[in-house]
């Protein structure tokens, strides 16, 4: 089998507000035989779309790009890896997205991309690992608290249905609920 690399992502993230959401993203390397490779931070993007409503549709899409700058790469950043093993990329979300993107508290969903698009000479002569690869799945990522409010608009109320009555019965119990309130608020006679 080919070597190749994978990109995970831990499915579940909470902070308390924007700045302590912690993303764990495992790169794992795929195949039977070792894969030179470079991994680090500044090579991934996000997408992060969010808040999320109740019937998980997503209010805004928001692109987190870390730097678009080609870096060339010492000798000392290539690094083998074997069939199996992971390296780990710990990642503060809030660092990277544009102010905005986390203005109201509540369930987004966050799709990482790694780009290795990198130049050197010590990429060249070890033939280093080069492409873009997508996390296999996205994370949900709560955020609890942040500058704007949960809501968009105070709630309101709405009717309730009567499920399981017919509307005559649904009639007859609110017309005797009427009345005892009306009884209960009557003062009494002298």
């Amino acid at each position: 089998m080919a070597p190749d690399l994978d990109l995970h992502v831990d499915p579940w993230s909470s902070g308390t507000a924007p700045r302590d959401l912690l993303l764990r993203l495992p790169a794992e390397k795929e195949g039977g035989r070792s894969l030179s490779a470079v991994v680090r931070s500044r090579m991934l993007r996000f997408r992060v779309e969010g808040p999320l409503t109740p019937q998980n549709q997503t209010t805004q899409t928001t692109e987190c790009i870390v730097d678009e700058k080609q870096h060339g790469v010492s000798v000392e950043m290539v690094r083998n890896l074997r069939p199996g093993e992971r390296v780990q990329i710990p990642f503060l979300l809030a660092e990277v997205c544009p102010r905005g993107t986390f203005d109201r508290p509540g369930l987004f969903r966050v799709t990482p991309v790694f780009t290795s698009a990198i130049q050197g000479e010590a990429v060249t002569d070890r033939d280093a690992f080069q492409g873009r690869i997508r996390a296999l799945q996205p994370a949900l990522a709560r955020i609890g608290v942040s500058r704007l409010p949960f809501y968009d608009a105070p709630p309101r109320a709405v009717a309730t249905s009567s499920i399981g009555r017919s509307e005559e019965e649904a009639t007859e119990e609110e017309a005797t609920e009427e009345e005892a309130t009306e009884e209960e608020t009557e003062p009494a006679a002298p």
